[in-house]
């Protein structure tokens, strides 16, 4: 079973379609001031290993992240997404918790352009 629709890559238009769609990114930061998660140090998982419901955990400076996302749909082709962050302190010290979180529509090729290389 091939991941790509059937046709898509072989017809030149809807390429250039999937290109140009417009994606909607969520993106995060912690702590003040901010910084990026390290991707490569992200556990996601889904709830009890088949539930649409995906669970990223993030460690850094003594605070425990997590992030949980679930999509249910409204009707016909509209979801809602829905997001849930939960910050735990497991240092000593007092602190306060920042999440900045950015949400934002992007064209696909440029946010995705390594998507797009050729394989020759």
């Amino acid at each position: 079973m091939s991941y790509w629709k059937k046709g898509l890559t072989n017809n030149v238009e809807k390429t250039l379609a999937a290109k140009h769609q417009e994606d909607m990114v969520m993106q995060f930061a912690f702590d003040d001031p901010a910084f990026m998660p390290d991707f490569r140090l992200t556990n996601i998982h889904l709830a009890d290993g088949k539930y649409p419901v995906a669970t990223a955990d993030y460690f850094a400076n003594d605070l425990y992240y997590q992030i949980e996302y679930s999509v249910c749909q409204l009707k016909g082709t509209q979801n809602a997404l829905g997001v849930r962050i939960e910050v735990k302190n497991e240092g000593y010290v007092d602190k306060t918790a920042n999440v900045r979180v950015k949400l934002g529509y992007y064209p696909e090729d440029e946010i995705f352009d390594y998507h797009y290389m050729p394989y020759w």
